[in-house]
């Protein structure tokens, strides 16, 4: 923008500290169309109905974030209004609430971002209210990434939601892997619980000393509320380890039964573990040869 910006910005520089955006000066940084303007304005609109995703005493919009470096990194605000999460993303006649706006103005006009990083799949500006191919000054996507170039790293089993990020976000792709899947098996507590309770399962009478030992590894284990000790009538009873010795051979037999089956289900479970790590490129003077190559 030509004209000094209408906002406050104070200490936005600084790790830790944020800026602000005035709601009136927002509307006008912004240049809506009419259209636009009247929604956000009207009677009923979201700049009068708005209460309070991250706004000042002032009313003013707070864009926070930590300044590293160069680098300053923020969390994209929450799309939705309370009670209501998915309201603004899939109403096509509504804007975006004022604190999300501010978040990309402050970033084009104030903080003056050379480009803008999204990380992980999916943020919400590229589905905003607009044209659904070739956006225009009434894509709302348009209208606050302005010309920053955005980079978006995005996970590579998403094509379709990547055409969208590519076509109304203009992100630039950086594509990973999904996290490989590994057995979860037993490990720390988890692991040492099965022992013990293999030990008592052996012999319960020659090893009724393993009561209080079994409970306090399930209370560090943090099962107490997967795997909770029944009285008699069926309820669930918070068990001590002082009070497990006294409960009667064959009943606790049958708890760490259930103790056991337990752990073993939980064994062959998979999941997601290791992070994606992207490779090193070629060297610096590989990439310069490369691009100042000549035909």
């Amino acid at each position: 923008m030509d004209s000094p910006t209408p906002y406050a910005s104070e200490g936005s520089q600084d790790a830790g500290k944020a800026g602000k955006v005035d709601g009136e000066a927002l509307v006008t940084a912004l240049k809506m169309q009419e259209e636009q303007r009247a929604i956000m304005e009207g009677p009923d609109g979201i700049e009068r109905s708005y209460r309070g995703i991250c706004t000042s005493a002032s009313g003013e919009s707070v864009v926070s974030g930590l300044q590293l470096g160069n680098v300053w990194i923020g969390v994209q605000p929450a799309l939705g209004l309370e009670g209501d999460p998915m309201r603004l993303l899939f109403q096509r006649d509504l804007t975006p609430h004022p604190q999300y706006a501010a978040f990309y103005t402050w970033l084009q006009h104030t903080y003056k971002a050379d480009a803008v990083l999204h990380f992980g799949m999916h943020g919400t500006v590229e589905w905003l209210p607009g044209a659904p191919l070739g956006n225009s000054g009434f894509s709302w996507s348009d209208v606050l990434l302005g010309d920053m170039p955005n980079i978006y790293v995005y996970a590579c089993n998403n094509p379709s939601e990547t055409i969208v990020a590519k076509r109304r976000g203009y992100g630039t792709i950086i594509s990973h892997n999904v996290p490989p899947y590994g057995r979860a098996g037993l490990y720390k507590q988890l692991a040492e619980l099965k022992n013990v309770v293999s030990d008592y399962r052996e012999n319960p009478k020659h090893n009724a000393a393993l009561k209080g030992p079994i409970i306090e590894l399930l209370a560090a284990a943090g099962l107490e509320q997967d795997c909770p000790f029944r009285n008699a009538d069926g309820a669930p009873h918070q068990l001590s380890p002082e009070a497990a010795e006294g409960v009667a051979d064959e009943t606790f037999a049958a708890y760490a039964s259930e103790l056991n089956t337990y752990l073993q289900v939980m064994l062959p479970i998979t999941l997601q573990h290791l992070l994606q790590v992207y490779p090193p490129g070629p060297p610096a003077v590989d990439w310069s040869l490369i691009l100042s190559r000549r035909k």
